[in-house]
């Protein structure tokens, strides 16, 4: 199983130096991030060849501009090695994790990537429950808040836990991140999950134009153009029978006519509010990925924001 948190592959990045020596050390990045690991058969073989690479590619380059990313693809790819199974090389693991993460001279955003991948890492190895896991999870999530106060990967892991959780907890999380020095990203994203979380209870139509539960059910699907998984969540609900249940499905791409070209025959009735400007409905009800499900009951309040949470078991409460 590979590593949480980042692929074992490096980002792009530029050259510098005489012609005759970014040609040479072009060539030892492209060894490095070409095929030469195929070499390997098995993943974990793989993974420590590719930190075995760039190691040999930093020391031999120490002037490159691709030093960092040469240092950061050996953490990740040493995460990856021992996770598929090279426990000997878990103490060079721990030293070149920790040696990276500590650097000041390297950019937060990469610190605090090698840092969240190596925490989850570590973190799974302890979980035995589902109660474990959100226990290690969470913890990891603040530790990234506390030691990259300014990146957002911290921030966005207690987001994701937050929408686990009962809407008490899970609202206590959002706000926690409201109230720290969050970066603006996550801060928008936080704020949009409370938006969505404060429609529990509330009656849809006071925030979604034209809805109307008409005494049945209602079960309100998120999609993009851009998101197959959105697709194929509508696909799955179109079984629906419309005479017990209103299937809507609400477009969030901000241009709705080249989206419904690209996606044609969803079920269920389709709005597209940034098509009658209204695109601030989205807003008011925290709609800001795909796929997302909602459900309401019979009298139009909403009864849940958080559907795609043990899915199976939603569906087959309405005979899917």
């Amino acid at each position: 199983m590979p590593a949480l948190g980042q692929e074992c592959a490096p980002d792009s990045a530029v050259s510098g130096g005489t012609a005759d020596a970014m040609a040479e050390e072009t060539r030892a990045w492209e060894k490095l991030t070409g095929s030469g690991a195929a070499l390997a058969t098995d993943a974990a073989s793989v993974a420590l060849l590719r930190a075995d690479q760039a190691r040999v590619f930093y020391n031999r380059f120490p002037a490159s501009e691709r030093v960092r990313e040469a240092r950061k693809l050996e953490a990740i790819c040493l995460i990856n090695a021992v996770v598929e199974g090279k426990a000997g090389e878990e103490e060079r693991m721990r030293r070149t994790v920790a040696a990276f993460r500590a650097d000041g001279a390297i950019p937060g955003w990469d610190r605090a990537v090698v840092a969240g991948t190596y925490e989850f890492n570590e973190a799974r190895t302890r979980i035995k429950s589902a109660e474990d896991m959100a226990r290690e999870f969470e913890a990891v999530a603040r530790g990234l808040m506390r030691e990259f106060p300014d990146q957002p990967q911290g921030y966005t892991s207690l987001l994701t836990q937050a929408m686990m959780r009962e809407p008490g907890e899970g609202r206590r999380m959002i706000q926690e991140v409201l109230d720290a020095p969050a970066p603006e990203e996550p801060r928008l994203r936080a704020r949009r999950l409370a938006t969505r979380l404060d429609l529990i209870g509330e009656p849809l139509m006071n925030h979604l134009d034209g809805f109307s539960a008409g005494g049945r059910p209602s079960v309100i699907y998120f999609w993009s153009a851009a998101s197959p998984d959105s697709l194929a969540l509508a696909a799955r609900l179109a079984p629906l029978d419309a005479a017990k249940v209103n299937l809507i499905g609400i477009c969030i791409d901000a241009d709705p006519v080249a989206a419904a070209r690209a996606a044609t025959g969803l079920p269920g009735r389709l709005l597209y509010p940034a098509e009658t400007k209204q695109g601030d409905q989205l807003d008011r009800i925290g709609a800001d990925e795909a796929p997302a499900l909602y459900l309401v009951d019979a009298a139009g309040n909403v009864t849940d924001v958080r559907g795609l949470t043990n899915l199976d078991e939603k569906l087959g409460s309405l005979g899917l």
